[in-house]
């Protein structure tokens, strides 16, 4: 096992160790997902992807929480991780050091795309914040002192309003999910959150009348001032469903690619494994996490700034899709 294991991870491991009991030693291969904590959708399509190689390709995983990407990239990066999801704006920032990350972190690889991440600012349902600008004077949670990436996404979703985090009140809060428990608190009146976030569904549950995602203008001064400073991000217009708590009319929210990364020196083979895992188990994935129906096989592979491990390109290139197209 080449995982370093925190006092968090215990429970998780001894899960592991059970489980792999019942399976011949020499088929057992147990490496660390690194991820976000419980209740962050990070964390529930790292389960999934943990919970589908280890039953379709015998690759046994713990799964590890941690406060934010800025805390466990660097993890992957010296090897105490096997694998970590981060959203594209993460990965890029992590291999160059820039912004929240200290130092540059030249060993991690891109594995797969795994769906795209929409997010917008939350608010109760019965708030009279019906815009953006609305949000004008209002406490809107912030700095994100744990996630400092997503203080730079929560500036794009500003900026497509023609605003900046001078025309709120911020509430610091480490991380989204303490940025959504000031919201359900009422200490605050907007909070980021990802759709398919299981908080969300919490909040939609417990708050009295549910939640509402606030739209962001669709236009293109709007994009170019959002990508101009989060430039994997683009706006996505979403309709109400079943699935999607908080949505409750056609409403633009910003997006942006989640991806699966792994060490320079993880094995090939087990790289291999778990994108094959993926790539033939959709309907499983999708069972974890409805947020997996989004999940493209056939575009697992994009262009990305972050070098490909060789064991994902093996793959890709036995399916006829690499290299990637777009």
């Amino acid at each position: 096992m080449r995982c370093s294991i925190s006092r968090r991870g215990v429970f998780a491991v001894l899960c592991v160790v059970a489980a792999a009991a019942a399976m011949p030693a020499a088929a057992q291969q147990v490496v660390g997902y690194g991820t976000m904590a419980p209740g962050t959708l990070a964390n529930a399509m790292m389960s999934a992807i943990a919970k589908v190689a280890s039953q379709k390709e015998n690759v046994a995983g713990v799964v590890q929480t941690h406060a934010g990407p800025t805390q466990y990239l660097p993890l992957l990066d010296r090897g105490e991780l096997d694998f970590a999801n981060a959203n594209a704006l993460d990965a890029h920032l992590a291999k160059l050091g820039s912004e929240s990350f200290s130092a540059p972190n030249p060993n991690i690889r891109m594995v797969t795309v795994i769906f795209p991440l929409r997010q917008a600012i939350l608010v109760r349902k019965d708030s009279p914040i019906k815009s953006l600008a609305d949000l004008k004077g209002k406490r809107l949670a912030g700095e994100y002192q744990g996630q400092r990436t997503l203080a730079i996404l929560l500036d794009g979703v500003l900026a497509t309003a023609g605003m900046t985090t001078k025309d709120v009140q911020i509430v610091p809060a480490p991380n989204v999910l303490r940025g959504l428990d000031e919201l359900g608190r009422g200490a605050v009146d907007g909070a980021l959150a990802a759709l398919e976030m299981p908080k969300v569904k919490e909040l939609q549950s417990q708050m009295s009348g549910g939640v509402r995602f606030i739209p962001l203008p669709e236009t293109r001064q709007g994009l170019a001032a959002m990508q101009k400073i989060a430039p994997p991000t683009y706006i996505s217009e979403v309709k109400p469903s079943a699935a999607q708590a908080g949505i409750d009319q056609p409403t633009g929210v910003q997006a942006y690619d989640y991806v699966l990364l792994t060490r320079a020196n993880e094995p090939d083979e087990i790289v291999y494994k778990v994108v094959k895992a993926m790539y033939e188990n959709k309907p499983d994935l999708e069972a974890v996490i409805p947020g997996f129906r989004e999940f493209a096989p056939d575009k697992m592979a994009k262009k990305s700034a972050v070098e490909y491990h060789p064991g994902a390109i093996k793959f890709y290139t036995e399916k006829g899709v690499w290299p990637p197209k777009g």
